[in-house]
């Protein structure tokens, strides 16, 4: 080939390169992307099966409640545990919650209180 054409396509290869990595960071973004609510853990809501990776059955967990988030808004979230955090998280405890308006929670992270925004009042 030319050196033309070497410059041509390696232009084309470096703005598909571009394309692909916004499009990705674009997708991660919308789908796991969200506000960040404060949970207090008042107890769990029920138990399922979870299959963790190690081929062992273990007990996820469900709970309810009203979640709070920086700005003082209020949501009624449901978590479900997944096999990378199975919990079971104890009464009191605090959850930070990642909600999604289009796929709901699609994260949540046990914090301790003195990592939840000063505005942010949680019920007891």
């Amino acid at each position: 080939m030319s050196k033309r054409q070497d410059a041509w396509l390696e232009t084309i290869l470096s703005v598909f390169l571009v394309v692909v990595v916004v499009v990705n960071v674009g997708w991660m973004i919308y789908r796991y992307g969200g506000e960040h609510y404060y949970l207090r853990v008042g107890g769990d809501q029920g138990s399922f099966p979870l299959s963790l990776p190690v081929s062992v059955t273990w007990n996820g967990h469900t709970y309810r409640g009203t979640a709070v988030n920086a700005q003082g808004h209020t949501k009624r979230l449901t978590v479900k545990t997944v096999a990378d955090n199975p919990g079971p998280f104890h009464r009191g405890e605090i959850l930070r919650v990642t909600y999604n308006r289009h796929y709901g929670v699609t994260n949540y992270k046990l914090v301790r209180a003195n990592q939840v925004p000063a505005g942010v009042r949680l019920a007891r």
